[in-house]
């Protein structure tokens, strides 16, 4: 998208994945998509298991701390191993539904051992997101979600009562400390211009249960731009994953672009 709105003659048909355009560095539309996601059960129990792994912290840090040292995770950006904890039981709900790696019925529950939820939890939320090698090698992207392309963050107050140590809900945390850095919302107010009134072309394929869907784009323009969302679609959906009919769709929409003079 951004390419497009700087070099609009380069190509002649674009298919973004996964194509957010957040307004501020704490989009709040996060959350309302995650509050209507799925069904009212399947949330219950995705709210349900990270109250338990904050509720349970204390006896499943340990667990935490071998399984990121077996892996070679270190958390100085995050602000240490508690802190880091607790961030990926906030990220839970997110990569639950941006990835789809599991199933609500997968979700283990109090009976669990330390092993097993630590392993789950990594399996969904991903330890290494919140590792100094991860923050590090993704470092330039931080600074430009939180200073242009804005980014996300974790409602805290309905874990208030079991957070001991996170007190920052957005990820300031992944910049060097005493950079001086302020959010402009200017190039997405740019890019949504452009999309709306400027664009040609454009095919925007979103995954329906994608927590990023939340700020996908919305539009279907009189310069023939168009939105697919695959039903009951991730963050890993793909023209080749997508339903048989749809694809046709996608693939007729291209050729029809390409047939333009």
């Amino acid at each position: 998208m951004y390419h497009s709105m700087y070099y609009p003659d380069d190509v002649d048909v674009r298919v973004p994945y996964v194509a957010p355009l957040n307004f501020s560095v704490e989009d709040q539309r996060i959350y309302e998509f995650l509050d209507r996601v799925g069904s009212a059960g399947e949330r219950r129990k995705v709210r349900r298991f990270q109250k338990l792994a904050l509720k349970e912290q204390e006896r499943l840090l340990p667990e935490f701390v071998e399984f990121s040292r077996e892996n070679g995770y270190s958390y100085d950006y995050a602000g240490g191993f508690e802190k880091a904890y607790e961030y990926c039981v906030l990220e839970y709900s997110f990569a639950f539904w941006q990835w789809g790696y599991a199933t609500a019925g997968e979700i283990p529950g109090r009976r669990a051992g330390p092993r097993e939820l630590i392993e789950h939890m990594n399996r969904v939320a991903g330890f290494d997101y919140f590792s100094d090698q991860f923050i590090l090698e993704y470092q330039p992207f931080f600074y430009q979600a939180l200073t242009e392309m804005g980014y996300y963050g974790y409602e805290l107050e309905e874990f208030d009562k079991f957070i001991l140590h996170v007190d920052n809900p957005v990820f300031t945390f992944t910049l060097p400390d005493g950079l001086e850095y302020s959010f402009d919302g200017e190039i997405s107010r740019k890019l949504q211009h452009y999309l709306e009134e400027e664009a040609e072309n454009f095919i925007f394929i979103y995954g329906e249960y994608d927590t990023w869907s939340a700020t996908a784009v919305n539009l279907d323009n009189g310069n023939g731009s168009k939105v697919f969302v695959k039903e009951g679609g991730s963050h890993r959906t793909r023209i080749n994953n997508m339903p048989e009919a749809q694809k046709k769709l996608v693939y007729h929409t291209i050729a029809g672009y390409l047939a333009q003079p």
